[in-house]
Order: structure tokens, then C-alpha cells, then sequence
């Protein structure tokens, strides 16, 4: 039995090059918004809607922000109404990996920023969580 992990950032907004730089690891596959592609199957041109940075990773060991996140389902995932979770968002990745000394208040404040950002995307991966906070604070170029 095999498994694999995968991400997706898309945006309007999105700059493939600049996700790769951050991340630490060459995607799968990118566009931008308003670039002209053309179809897999059926070979027909159209212009993308919005910017993409895809990665399928057959081997999380490739990819710096991923080594950082579980691979259980579960456990990929953030419940920002669960205190115990902010908690540990907190304690383990802000303080213990970025290595922020700011105020509790502080640091919860920026989770909930996150999880308001995010309120729309029902699955809140951490991995993405990890990556608006480590970019909140000024410090993505730990995974670079």
C-alpha cells in the first residue's frame, strides 16, 4: 500500500515563483491568472481563471513545510475553536519552530487572524495554516 500528499495554493493573486522559493521545492504544476493553456485530454486552449502551485508528493521528505506536518488525516487538519489546538499551533510551531517570543495574546491573536482568513475553506490544512502564519510574522525564510 502506498500514500502521497499533496498541496494546492490558488489565488488570484498567486506567484509561482515565489511559492517555490519559499517552500523550499519545484511543483507539480503553476499558472498564472490570464495565461493561456491548453487541455490534458482534449488539447483545446483557454485562459486561466485564476494562479495555481501544485505539488503532488509522493515523498513528504521532499518539501520543507510538509517534513513539518503530520500526515494523518486528522492530524493535517487545524480546529481554530479548539483551545487545545490553538494551544498547540501556538506552543509547537510558533514558539517551538519559529521560535517567536511574542505574548500568548499576541500569537493567539494571529491564529485567529488565520482561521478568519481561512473560514471559507471548510478543510483548514495545516500545512497552509503553518505557511500565512510563518508569513504573518516575517518568517518563511526558515523554509527556504
Amino acid at each position: 500500500m502506498s500514500s502521497a500528499a499533496g498541496l494546492r495554493i490558488i489565488g488570484d493573486d498567486v506567484v509561482p515563483e515565489e511559492i517555490t522559493r519559499v517552500l523550499g521545492c519545484e511543483p507539480t504544476s503553476t499558472t498564472v491568472k490570464g495565461q493561456v493553456i491548453r487541455g490534458k485530454k482534449t488539447g483545446q486552449e483557454r485562459i486561466a481563471r485564476t494562479g495555481s502551485w501544485h505539488l503532488d508528493v509522493p515523498d513528504r521528505g521532499n518539501c520543507a513545510v510538509l517534513r513539518d506536518c503530520p500526515s494523518h488525516k486528522d492530524s493535517s487538519l487545524v480546529s481554530f475553536s479548539d483551545n487545545a489546538e490553538v494551544e498547540r499551533v501556538r506552543t509547537r510551531f510558533l514558539k517551538g519552530k519559529l521560535g517567536l517570543t511574542n505574548p500568548d495574546a499576541e500569537l493567539d491573536q494571529a491564529i485567529k487572524a488565520v482561521g478568519e482568513t481561512m473560514k471559507s475553506d471548510r478543510t483548514r490544512n495545516r500545512v497552509t495554516v503553518y505557511y500565512l502564519l510563518a508569513d504573518r510574522f516575517g518568517k518563511l525564510s526558515q523554509f527556504a
